[in-house]
C-alpha cells in the first residue's frame, strides 16, 4: 500500500486520480504567511469537516460530518484527530474509503479557522478520546 498525499492550497488541489480502498491518504492544509517576519498573531484550526458522495438524482448528495466545530474527530475509532505541525500547518492520515459501493467519488470539505494566538501560543481545543462505537459487555 502506498501513501498518497493530497495538498490543498488556495489555488489548487493536487491528488492522484486513481486510489484503491485502504490506501493511506494524507490530507494537508497549509497557510503561507507572506512576510519577512515571524507570525506572532495567528494560527490555523481545521474544523467542520464533512464527507459526501456524488449522490444521484433521486437521493441527492449525502453529507456526513467527520470533524466537529472544535476540530475533533466525530468517529475517532475510524478517523484520527487532526495533527498540527506548527501554527499554520495541519494534516490527517486516513485510509481511502467510499460511502457507498456505487459511489465513484468522496468529497472532503473542511473549514479553516484563523485563531489569534495568546502570548505567542495557539489555543486550539483539546480533543478527548471518544469511543462511540464501543460497547460494554456485562
Amino acid at each position: 500500500m502506498g501513501l498518497v498525499q493530497i495538498s490543498r492550497t488556495r489555488m489548487s488541489i493536487q491528488c492522484s486520480p486513481w486510489l484503491e480502498h485502504a490506501w493511506r491518504i494524507y490530507h494537508s492544509w497549509n497557510c503561507n504567511y507572506n512576510g519577512d517576519h515571524k507570525n506572532y498573531l495567528f494560527c490555523v484550526m481545521v474544523n467542520n469537516c464533512t464527507i459526501s458522495d456524488n449522490g444521484d438524482e433521486e437521493t441527492g448528495t449525502r453529507k456526513v460530518q467527520i470533524i466537529d466545530e472544535n476540530g475533533c474527530s466525530v468517529f475517532p475509532n475510524i478517523l484520527p484527530d487532526v495533527t498540527y505541525h506548527g501554527d499554520l500547518s495541519a494534516g490527517i492520515k486516513v485510509h481511502a474509503f467510499a460511502l457507498d459501493v456505487d459511489s465513484t467519488a468522496v468529497h472532503f470539505t473542511c473549514n479553516i479557522k484563523m485563531l489569534f494566538k495568546d502570548h505567542d501560543l495557539c489555543q486550539r481545543p483539546i480533543c478527548r478520546k471518544q469511543h462511540r462505537f464501543s460497547r460494554c459487555l456485562h
